[in-house]
């Protein structure tokens, strides 16, 4: 019996809020899908397993055994660092290995941005490019309407179908030659060549990290002086005039830095997927070198990894501290609602780049390359 892997990415707080619909939608799709074809999928749905312990085993370079990855998108979808990161990784695996038709899209509630030919946001321009399953009615039939049942049979058949044109994707790269590397090679020049792609991915990545965080903590700062200034407003002799005050003023001096924090987002997070893929590259490439010059170059790129990586540890602090006092802002002022939005994505961003980053120090350090 063949049993895949089918990837079900969703947030937990819109399944809670639906009744545990989506989740029994994601079953009720791998049901339908072995009765179609006679093949059992596992589906993979929680989100709380940390990135690194089951994703990294589970996500198979050649996606041989992965069945399906619906992302099921919501407004929420887009603000969630652990969606954000999952739909990132396995879109540019897949698109790096030729490989995109098994990524469905289930659009379960409208989100306006999908529908902008040039929208702000690097994860809504991946899913633009998917032809996504319209979900914004048929989410609210019975399970047992026919309506509903017909839903199920179109996405498992997609599904059956996809997996047919993959497998005959996977077999003519199986027949395509194999070139030893090990053999004639040239060890530096390749070594020069993996560096080097990876070190203009890897300057672009710092810097706008080195955007994101000054930004940050601008907005920080003037966030902090507004909520500090509620208590009074809230005793004085015009508690609601004085807090309107208080949001407009905060709208203004925060917009400009919003805006130019979401576009240095949109950068980090490009340059962030690729940096990663270069890492582990690197790191894979790495355990074979004898070189000395490559060895030693390999050798400063980690160093450079390592000390980026802990100065990018310090966000956490920006991050909660934002998180801990922006619920306060939305109700001094309607005119904060859309910059407080598109912070949230900015930092939905930040921690999506945290979690990605932090393993590349135990990677190298498994490694075990010999620097001098």
């Amino acid at each position: 019996m063949v049993v895949s892997d089918g990837f079900w990415s969703y947030v937990h707080a819109d399944d809670e809020a639906e009744g545990g619909r989506i989740v029994s939608l994601g079953r009720d799709i791998v049901a339908e899908f072995r009765l179609q074809t006679g093949e059992r999928v596992e589906l993979f749905v929680d989100q709380r397993i940390k990135w690194g312990e089951d994703w990294e085993e589970r996500i198979n370079d050649s996606l041989v055994s992965v069945a399906f990855f619906i992302p099921v998108i919501t407004p929420s979808f887009f603000k969630s660092a652990p969606c954000r990161r999952e739909l990132n990784h396995f879109v540019r695996r897949a698109e790096s290995l030729g490989i995109r038709q098994l990524i469905m899209p289930i659009l379960y509630a409208d989100v306006p941005g999908l529908h902008s030919r040039e929208p702000n946001d690097d994860a809504i321009a991946i899913i633009r490019k998917y032809q996504w399953e319209d979900w914004t009615e048929t989410r609210f039939e019975d399970r047992g309407s026919a309506i509903y049942r017909r839903a199920v049979a179109k996405m498992a058949s997609r599904i059956a179908e996809a997996n047919l044109t993959v497998e005959e994707i996977v077999a003519a790269q199986g027949a395509a030659p194999v070139t030893d590397a090990s053999g004639s090679a040239d060890e530096g020049a390749e070594s020069d060549s993996v560096l080097g792609a990876l070190d203009s991915a890897l300057a672009a990545w710092e810097k706008s990290a080195d955007q994101l965080l000054h930004y940050l903590n601008d907005i920080t700062a003037q966030i902090t002086g507004a909520v500090r200034e509620v208590p009074g407003a809230n005793v004085g002799p015009r508690p609601l005039a004085t807090r309107l005050k208080i949001g407009h003023e905060l709208a203004m001096a925060i917009n400009s830095d919003v805006a130019a924090l979401a576009t240095h987002a949109i950068e980090f997070e490009s340059n962030l997927h690729e940096v990663d893929f270069g890492i582990r590259g690197l790191i894979d490439f790495s355990v074979s070198l004898t070189d000395p010059d490559a060895i030693a170059a390999t050798c400063a790129v980690f160093e450079a990894v390592r000390k980026l990586v802990n100065i990018f540890e310090r966000s956490p602090e920006v991050l909660s501290s934002l998180a801990e006092i922006t619920p306060s802002l939305t109700g001094l002022s309607r005119e904060l609602h859309a910059p407080l939005r598109s912070l949230e994505t900015s930092m939905a961003v930040l921690t999506e780049g945290l979690e990605v980053a932090r393993p590349w120090v135990r990677l190298i350090d498994e490694a075990g390359v010999k620097c001098p």
